[in-house]
């Protein structure tokens, strides 16, 4: 049988402001290698006191692979929700090499609601957060999709699409009613 999707979705890190502030970390790597070039090739002293020039470069080429690594990173990170007849489908890249699937067997509520990081968790912002009874996989945004596992455990996924996301689960839900009936 071929499974039927519903509904997908792919986030990113696209905010130009959290850009801006990336690229406004790539000025201290220039300006370590401005001051490199004033105490290398041109023999002035960068620096109070100033750092001996091994120092200097190793400084310098460290800030810019760490800063240019953090970038990189902040490009790869993405979020891909899919829901199906199988289940609900998830893959956050980079720490997810494949998709997890929470089968509809598995699953005892599933619920788009608004939510409350401080009231939650303490805490606002980008995170996933593994180990606890409750992952939250959330970019940006306050509209999640509860899934509340047979196990105990709480699954959080960060929606842009809510309304969308409604609908294929009112067609799911319409989908394995259909099944049953027919058993």
């Amino acid at each position: 049988m071929k499974k039927r999707i519903f509904f997908t979705e792919r986030q990113r890190i696209r905010q130009p402001w959290i850009l801006a502030l990336f690229l406004a970390l790539l000025g201290i790597p220039f300006f370590l290698l401005l001051g490199m070039v004033r105490q290398i090739a041109l023999g002035r002293p960068f620096g109070n006191p100033p750092m001996s020039d091994t120092e200097l470069i190793i400084l310098t080429v460290v800030s810019f692979v760490v800063i240019i690594g953090l970038i990189l990173l902040m490009l790869m990170i993405r979020i891909d929700t899919e829901v199906n007849s199988s289940g609900i489908r998830l893959k956050a890249s980079p720490f997810h090499s494949s998709f997890r699937l929470f089968r509809w067997e598995e699953i005892s509520k599933v619920y788009i609601k608004r939510y409350n990081p401080f009231s939650e968790f303490g805490v606002r912002g980008s995170r996933v957060k593994f180990g606890a009874r409750t992952q939250v996989y959330g970019l940006f945004g306050m509209q999640r999709l509860h899934i509340e596992l047979k196990n105990g455990k709480r699954v959080l996924i960060g929606t842009q699409k809510e309304k969308e996301l409604a609908r294929a689960l009112r067609k799911v839900e319409e989908n394995i009613s259909n099944k049953q009936s027919k058993i």
